[in-house]
This record gives structure tokens, sequence and C-alpha cells, in this order.
């Protein structure tokens, strides 16, 4: 999809060839997007809910192993 949209180099403005490395813009459209997702991430991953769900998660594992060598 993308390369064929951008193979209409008429109507993009850019000169990009699908094989091509992309454009300076697509690169920092795409750090900005990686940036913006690691800020979210790094958010959700430091909450105490987050944590919570995992001490949970880990104590129902215990549990079930526990239930299972029995």
């Amino acid at each position: 999809m993308w390369s064929r949209l951008m193979s209409n180099k008429g109507a993009s403005g850019f000169s990009f060839a699908p094989g091509d490395a992309p454009p300076n813009v697509f690169k920092q459209i795409r750090s900005a997007l990686l940036e913006s997702m690691e800020k979210s991430f790094e958010t959700c991953m430091w909450s105490p809910k987050f944590f919570d769900g995992m001490k949970e998660q880990m104590a129902a594992a215990i549990a079930f192993r526990k239930q299972m060598n029995e």
C-alpha cells in the first residue's frame, strides 16, 4: 500500500521510489511516533496499577504451579 501511494510521484510531490530509503520527513515522523509511544509505555509500565496487576499475575501463576505440582 505504501509503495503504491509513494510511487505516485506527481501527487505526492516527493521523488520517492519504493526501493529507496525514506526521505528525511518520513524519518522525522517515524521518530516522533516512536518517541511518543515510548513515553506512553514508560508511563504505563511504571504506574502502581501496572505493578499491582503484575503482582496478581505472578501470584496466580505461582499458585497454579503449586497446585499442579501436588
